[in-house]
């Protein structure tokens, strides 16, 4: 895997859609990478876990370095000398801080979703399979033992 940057948006559209990236005067084929989501879903209007603030019903925001009433980001220009204070666990730390004991409370309350493993073709669908591949690919006959015992040629 190779990590390209800094790229314009633009040169990294164009290099994604064509799928193919050249270097040292060779062609590799190239696709976005996305990083699994390892890490719990915080809103940064409420600060708590478990949604975004796309969905928070808090109309107010929070600050996550201070948990006073007003947006994180402008914490240093209203409450510059305010303690630390997380929303979660009211720990003097920031509220997004990894290390905190109610997040992880949290977390092994509500585990990430195990992700899904391609269900294992059944012996059927492999067959019908071979037939298809045998069938579109050439047009030589290919033979299949069928659970019965007999032998079923396919042209």
């Amino acid at each position: 895997m190779v990590e390209l940057g800094p790229l314009s948006d633009k040169n990294l559209w164009l290099i994604l859609r064509s799928g193919t990236l050249f270097f040292d005067g060779r062609p590799h084929p190239v696709r976005a990478f996305t990083a699994a989501k390892t890490k719990p879903n915080q809103c940064r209007q409420c600060w708590r876990l478990g949604h975004s603030e796309a969905w928070c019903r808090q109309t107010n925001p929070v600050c996550g370095t201070c948990a006073q009433g007003h947006p994180s980001h402008h914490h240093h220009a209203v409450a510059p000398n305010a303690a630390q204070l997380c929303v979660l666990c009211k720990g003097a730390h920031p509220s997004w801080t990894r290390w905190c004991v109610n997040r992880h409370i949290q977390l092994a309350a509500q585990p990430p979703l195990p992700k899904k493993k391609p269900a294992k073709p059944s012996a059927a669908s492999k067959r019908h399979a071979s037939k298809v591949t045998a069938g579109s690919s050439t047009n030589v006959p290919s033979s299949t033992t069928e659970p019965s015992g007999d032998v079923v040629t396919h042209l």
